[in-house]
């Protein structure tokens, strides 16, 4: 789900943000500081976009939608209105981290296919196609619109918009006419990464996944190979020996300069989960370096929970020391149980080139970040 956002202000009534998404939510409210939840006005909804209208005001947005493999996916945010756009529009990871599925309007199918002159990957939607030498690949997608990445790990090739309502045999594919991949090196002050993955999503939604070598560095699509839309970040993991902490760091690599020298910040220590609802503590947290956004984050396998504060909202509310996901906004309807329920509790630095997070586990989680057998 991406954000676009537009300031409107008229003499005769309050400013407001229209807030665009590319996908209809299962539900969309707003509850200004102070006040009672209210669902979001929808302006107009089409196949790839729905619009919504909230005040331009400090208060609470929350969103949920259905993820791909039928996990429901609720996410708040909790923000000053200076906050807004940075959040829904930043640079780096905008709110919300939703993977919402795309409005399917057909369950036709349709038949892609093609040749490519050299070895390497076709990526369509989420299909990765290997081939060797001179090959040919061949794709079933629903009939629409879609991008097609070809790469061979040295040079890229992003077809976009392709429309494919009948069979689709495209033109040769040849890298020689291709982009050569970027290249950003990517160090730490206490030692080198484990693992980083450039990972690019494209306005129709196809991905690629690359695992790179960091001695040599992480790659990534020029600028000139995308378009208006397509997301691309290089996610760094680092090695932690304890399973209930993970530093991640994400990097625009399209801005990033020369060398990305990453700086681990302290894990926030002594928030505690609360038991019976989705909320964090973290009064007794001792931050070394202040960070612009605390959120918590509960999992179930049903269901995916979570609530963001920025720092400028907790400031502006102090105390303010626990960071809560409140179930009582319009439609949620979805279960929060404390069995078998992952929780998670992240401080986030973010900027325009590098998007630092240290998070906290209960219970501990190995499987996705870096140990001492990675």
């Amino acid at each position: 789900m991406r954000f676009a956002l537009l300031l409107v202000a008229a003499c005769s009534q309050a400013p407001t943000l229209t807030i665009g998404v590319a996908t209809e939510p299962l539900a969309f409210a707003f509850r200004p500081d102070g006040g009672d939840w209210q669902l979001a006005t929808e302006l107009s909804h089409s196949e790839l976009q729905a619009i919504y209208e909230i005040p331009d005001a400090s208060g609470t947005i929350a969103v949920a939608c259905t993820q791909p493999n039928g996990v429901v996916q609720v996410e708040e945010l909790y923000a000053t209105e200076p906050d807004l756009v940075g959040e829904l529009y930043g640079a780096l990871l905008p709110w919300p981290q939703l993977a919402c599925t795309p409005p399917v309007t057909t369950d036709r199918f349709v038949q892609v296919s093609g040749s490519m002159l050299q070895g390497g990957n076709v990526y369509i939607g989420d299909e990765t196609i290997h081939g060797d030498g001179e090959w040919q690949f061949i794709s079933s997608v629903t009939a629409g619109v879609h991008d097609i990445i070809a790469t061979n790990n040295v040079v890229i090739e992003v077809r976009h918009d392709q429309t494919v309502e009948t069979p689709l045999v495209m033109s040769t594919i040849d890298l020689s006419d291709g982009l050569d991949l970027g290249t950003i090196q990517i160090d730490e002050t206490d030692g080198e990464p484990c693992a980083a993955t450039t990972e690019l999503t494209t306005v129709h939604g196809t991905q690629m996944v690359t695992t790179n070598d960091l001695t040599i560095g992480a790659s990534f699509a020029p600028a000139e190979a995308l378009e208006t839309g397509d997301v691309q970040l290089v996610r760094v993991l680092d090695p932690n020996f304890d399973p209930t902490i993970a530093t991640r760091a994400f990097v625009a690599p399209n801005t990033a300069q020369g060398l990305v020298v990453i700086e681990q910040p302290e894990a926030p220590l002594g928030a505690t989960f609360g038991s019976d609802d989705i909320s964090a503590d973290f009064g007794l947290v001792a931050f070394m370096s202040p960070p612009t956004d605390l959120r918590v984050k509960y999992t179930t396998q049903t269901v995916v929970l979570a609530a963001t504060a920025t720092a400028a909202w907790a400031y502006q509310h102090a105390p303010y020391s626990r960071v809560e996901f409140d179930d009582a906004f319009p439609d949620f309807n979805w279960p929060i149980s404390p069995v078998d329920s992952q929780h998670e509790f992240v401080a986030e630095t973010r900027g325009d080139v590098l998007d630092m997070q240290q998070a906290l586990f209960d219970p501990p989680l190995q499987a996705e970040y870096c140990t001492d057998n990675f």
